[in-house]
Parts: structure tokens; C-alpha cells; sequence
């Protein structure tokens, strides 16, 4: 059986390795945000757009030319399911960024989870608890640089998605607004 002395260092060795791994996990992260935020500016943005051309393609169709041209009818619903497409891939991007983020938290609470329960290996020695210390201060420093982000316009997380979607009410409004206009005009 181990020493006192030897289950120490075996604890000092894994909390090494656990703030290691943590401070590389979130420095890849604050990388690939860095890298990778244009194209995700430029893949939200060309979503964003096809999707309020796709809606009001799909209701102009409905409402003034259904079944009168079966191509444009085909044509609007193979926009809709490239439309869908493009939404899917950008859920599944901001699904991906939110989970990244929130394990990146859930570590942080572990380890102040540990702290609050004093494990045998902290009792004798403090050396351990400050560092856990500063490990759960040091994410309190990192946490607001390992939120991903579109080049710091916009955060990817859910609250993206409520956002996208009500600014694409408000341009369909106005779109529809235009149009009813040109309708009753030509009445």
C-alpha cells in the first residue's frame, strides 16, 4: 500500500495533468474561434439571407401562383430543403460551439466542487487547495475568452438563434409589405 507521502505526489501529478489539459483545451478553443470566425460570420450570414428568400419565396408561391407553373412550384420547394439544409448545419455549428463551452465550464465547477468537499489529499497539505484555487480563479479570467464568436459580433450560442429569428420576422415584414403594395397598386 501507498505512503501518505506517495498518494500525495500521485494527486499532485493528476492535478498537473488536469490543469495542463484544461489550459490546452481552452487555448485550442480561443484558436479555432480565431481561425475559423470569418467563415462563420460568412456561413451565418448566407443562412440568414437564404433563409428569408427562401420564406418569401415559398409565400409568394403559395399565395399567387400555386399550381399554375409546376416548375417554379418545384423550383420553390427545392429552395425550402436547401433552405432547412443550410439551417441544420448552422444549429449543429452553434450546438457544437455551445457544448464546447459548457464542458469547458462544467471543469471548472468540478474542480470547485472538489474544493467544497476537501478530499483526504487536501486535509494535511494546502499546496493542493491553492492550486485548485487558482485554477477555478484562472478560469473566471478565461471564461469570457473561451466564448465562441463570430469575429465578436455576435456570440454562438442559443440566443443566436432567437436573435436570426427575429430579425428575419422583421425583414419579412417589410418584404411582405413592399409587395402587398405593388399588388395594390396594379389593382
Amino acid at each position: 500500500m501507498p505512503s501518505y507521502k506517495e498518494e500525495q505526489i500521485g494527486y499532485e501529478i493528476y492535478l498537473a495533468l488536469l490543469f495542463k489539459l484544461h489550459n490546452h483545451l481552452n487555448e485550442l478553443g480561443i484558436y479555432s474561434n480565431r481561425e475559423f470566425s470569418t467563415q462563420v460570420v460568412t456561413y451565418m450570414t448566407s443562412t440568414f439571407i437564404i433563409s428569408i428568400i427562401g420564406i418569401f419565396l415559398i409565400t409568394k408561391v403559395i399565395f399567387t401562383i400555386k399550381g399554375q407553373f409546376a416548375v417554379i412550384d418545384n423550383l420553390a420547394i427545392t429552395f425550402v430543403a436547401w433552405m432547412i439544409f443550410f439551417m441544420l448545419v448552422a444549429y449543429l455549428v452553434l450546438r457544437l460551439c455551445c457544448q464546447a463551452h459548457n464542458e469547458s465550464r462544467n471543469t471548472a465547477i468540478l474542480v470547485h466542487e472538489i474544493m467544497q468537499k476537501k478530499p483526504s489529499f487536501m486535509l494535511k497539505d494546502d499546496n493542493n487547495y491553492t492550486k485548485m484555487k487558482n485554477f477555478t480563479l484562472q478560469y473566471l479570467h478565461w471564461e469570457r475568452y473561451f466564448q465562441f464568436s463570430g469575429t465578436g459580433l455576435f456570440s454562438l450560442d442559443y440566443t443566436f438563434i432567437f436573435s436570426a429569428v427575429s430579425a428575419a420576422t422583421s425583414y419579412l415584414i417589410v418584404l411582405l409589405q413592399f409587395d402587398m403594395s405593388a399588388v395594390l397598386e396594379n389593382v
